[in-house]
């Protein structure tokens, strides 16, 4: 593939993911909304991310890919509605280990990351069985090769797939 080519490949992929990623969000909001909760889909993605073990603010950072600045706020505001808890570690000082409360544990399990009416999963039926199964496994590998880190992304996948387990979707 000549560089010409690839640069518009390049600049339509990044493109059409924005797109996805916007419209998908918006869906997501809109059913968080009915919640009536007050926090937004990154902060679902923290209860969910601690849910599966991840107890730092560095380690949620290295997960979803956003500054420890950026999530301190928003483990805050989380903290402030009693959906988490910050702990102390005893051997570091510096390390505050995160756990859901039962509410966060409760608001978890009821707001789903993919719904019955869900936006991308109608889309995802509508393409068809073969071509959704190619796009998720190119959009994976893509995710490998733009992060660097196959070990990260293979522990993100992981925690997709017990997701997927815990709510019976077949992978």
């Amino acid at each position: 593939m000549n560089t010409n080519e690839n640069k518009a490949l390049a600049m339509k992929v990044r493109l059409l993911s924005l797109m996805v990623v916007k419209l998908a969000k918006a869906d997501f909001d809109r059913r968080l909304q009915i919640t009536r909760t007050g926090i937004t889909p990154p902060a679902v993605g923290v209860l969910r991310l601690v849910q599966h073990g991840v107890r730092t603010i560095h380690d949620l950072s290295n997960h979803m890919m956003i500054a420890p600045a950026t999530l301190v706020p928003m483990v805050d505001l989380l903290e402030r509605k009693s959906l988490l808890k910050r702990g102390k570690d005893s051997h570091d000082r510096r390390k505050n280990p995160l756990s859901l409360t039962p509410q966060g544990l409760t608001l978890v399990r009821n707001v789903p990351l993919i719904a019955e009416d869900d936006l991308l999963m109608s889309s995802l039926a509508k393409l068809g069985r073969v071509k959704s199964r190619a796009l998720a496994s190119s959009l994976e590998e893509l995710v490998i090769l733009v992060k660097g880190d196959r070990i990260l992304c293979d522990k993100i996948l992981s925690m997709i797939h017990m997701e997927l387990e815990r709510t019976s979707v077949p992978k």
